[in-house]
């Protein structure tokens, strides 16, 4: 918790936080033993005491949905005082007794506060892959009522509260449902393409069965390009029976139909739709995908493939 502020990874976390909290008790036995300075620094040590508990509290209340979660840099950022604090009172300390220990002491402070600047930018390098994990949840969540328990998960331990909360935040156009994604619904339709594919159906190839008892989920995969933009498709929706839309994550790699088409911007252009299986009533089913253009004004069909659902 202590080291949340200092890395978004688990393991240097713990190792900045053992640090800050070692130094924190070190700092205390000094105070202690000079009580001028004990007075001096009433108001840094109240609000180290402040940080810690709002912090502890916090964490308490997250630990439901995962020690990651709860230690996340996000809720306890707050903890980033606790260091500056360190810093200020151990300062005063090495002016007042001139210490060579006092000096050191501060010195590491300073130390953890480069380090943690220096780790957060390398961790955070990787933006790429963090927005992926942030535009999965909010998929999951749009879908909410149609998503499997493991998409849902992913957001909350209790897929149940997923479900029962999305609508309300869509009702109201709060958090994700503030901004209205394109849909075909709303959409011109213009004619098929040729650029886009259904791979497999729960891993496997062609048209499918699914039985309920043994499949709980239905997961499309394969890729699809906005031929008008030639590049990766923004929005595709995998269609039943042209009565559901489903969106699909986008942006999924697929270095194979780059080479294949000799389009190096087709790199990106893989998908993937989830869903619950008890959505489609028994018997066969028509799937097949909708990709709307960039600015979700057109969209264009193609993959035409069976389904067979059996209890």
């Amino acid at each position: 918790m202590a080291g949340s502020p200092l890395s978004l990874l688990v393991p240097p976390a713990m190792s900045f936080g053992i640090i800050t909290v070692t130094l924190s008790i070190w700092v205390l036995v000094r105070l202690w033993r000079a009580k001028e300075s004990l007075v001096a620094s009433a108001p840094l040590l109240s609000l180290v005491a402040f940080v810690a508990l709002t912090a502890v509290a916090a964490c308490d209340r997250r630990m439901g949905v995962g020690l990651d979660a709860a230690l996340a840099s996000r809720y306890c950022g707050i903890t980033a005082f606790v260091v500056v604090a360190l810093y200020i009172i151990l300062t005063r300390i090495a002016q007042s007794e001139r210490q060579p220990a006092d000096s050191v002491a501060r010195g590491v402070v300073l130390g953890l506060l480069l380090v943690g600047v220096l780790s957060s930018l390398f961790e955070w390098s990787d933006a790429a892959a963090r927005s992926a994990f942030l535009k999965r949840d909010a998929l999951a969540v749009r879908t909410a009522t149609m998503a499997s328990d493991q998409q849902l998960i992913w957001v909350y331990p209790n897929p149940e509260t997923v479900r029962e909360l999305a609508p309300f935040l869509e009702r109201h156009g709060y958090s994700l449902f503030h901004h209205v994604v394109p849909s075909p619904a709303s959409a011109r339709y213009e004619g098929n393409s040729t650029k886009c594919f259904i791979d497999t159906i729960n891993n496997r190839v062609g048209p499918g069965e699914v039985h309920r008892q043994n499949e709980t989920r239905i997961k499309v995969e394969g890729w699809a390009v906005d031929e008008t933009a030639g590049d990766a498709a923004r929005w595709v929706y995998v269609s039943f029976d042209d009565k559901i839309d489903l969106p699909a994550f986008t942006g999924l790699a697929r270095p194979d139909v780059a080479d294949y088409f000799h389009r190096p911007g087709y790199a990106w252009v893989g998908f993937t739709a989830e869903f619950r299986a008890s959505l489609l009533p028994d018997g066969w089913h028509t799937l097949k995908l909708k990709v709307l253009s960039a600015d979700g004004a057109r969209y264009k069909t193609c993959g035409s493939l069976s389904l067979h659902m059996v209890e």
